[in-house]
């Protein structure tokens, strides 16, 4: 559990506690998860190719030379 001011150890929830209309508050959210969710690049890193998941490479320099 946090201790001290909750404006301190939580500013988003504090933001959020203070406003009239939660249809703001949704509209905010969602605008936030658009941001900072959907609109990321996605990075694969250490992804583990096999049975599931093959990679095949042929097939990938075959489009690139068409």
């Amino acid at each position: 559990m946090k201790n001290g001011p909750f404006h301190e150890h939580s500013p988003m929830l504090y933001d959020i506690s203070g406003v009239m209309e939660w249809s703001k508050v949704n509209s905010g959210m969602l605008k936030m998860y658009h941001a900072e969710v959907l609109k990321k690049f996605p990075v694969v890193q250490h992804l583990p190719f096999g049975s599931l998941l093959p990679f095949e490479e042929e097939k990938l320099e075959a489009q690139n030379q068409t």
